[in-house]
């Protein structure tokens, strides 16, 4: 099989493609819901609105202090100021995408199965992840058509399993998986 120059690049030499799949800058682009543009203006309405419910809360605070009715306050002054807080708290964290690096620059755009390894592939060459032959253990059923979780021998978690993710020929990888495995992968 030919792979493309991204996973040639990284191969040894006594190392054969199985399977590969390079993902196109599109796919990670429309893949990609952290637009600069919608973050930003998430941020600024949430803004707006906390700032509103921050001054109307202190002046209706203000003017029931005022009418000493202290009972109505103390019921209406927790509930302003919490959904002040959320306002604020999601722009703040529509900011945070705004100052994330785009997922091309994140996440591989290549995967191949080789005779020796699974492997994940950056843009800008380096290895992004990678599984021996002999650590493949069990594929888990995603529900997916576009991902493969594949877990590590005896590992009892998925914190070092190697994902593949946005990949259209999923089917393929597995059986190049499941060829590649010392001992038949169960899908969970």
């Amino acid at each position: 099989m030919t792979a493309s120059p991204l996973i040639q690049s990284v191969l040894q030499a006594d190392e054969t493609v199985l399977w590969s799949e390079t993902l196109t800058p599109e796919t990670l682009t429309s893949a990609d819901i952290r637009t600069p543009l919608r973050s930003t203006a998430l941020a600024v309405i949430s803004f707006i609105f906390g700032l509103w419910f921050a001054g109307w809360g202190a002046a209706k605070g203000l003017e029931l202090l005022g009418e000493q009715n202290y009972l109505l306050l103390s019921f209406a002054a927790p509930v302003v100021i919490v959904l002040a807080l959320v306002f604020f708290w999601y722009g703040f964290i529509s900011l945070r995408g705004v100052l994330k690096p785009p997922l091309i620059q994140r996440v591989p755009l290549a995967y191949a199965v080789t005779n020796q390894r699974l492997l994940a592939v950056l843009a800008n060459g380096d290895i992004a992840d990678e599984m021996p032959a002999a650590d493949i253990g069990a594929l888990v059923d995603l529900n997916s058509d576009e991902e493969i979780l594949v877990c590590r021998r005896g590992d009892k978690g998925q914190e070092n399993a190697f994902y593949m993710m946005l990949i259209e020929d999923v089917d393929g990888a597995e059986a190049a998986i499941r060829k590649l495995a010392p001992a038949e992968p169960v899908k969970t």
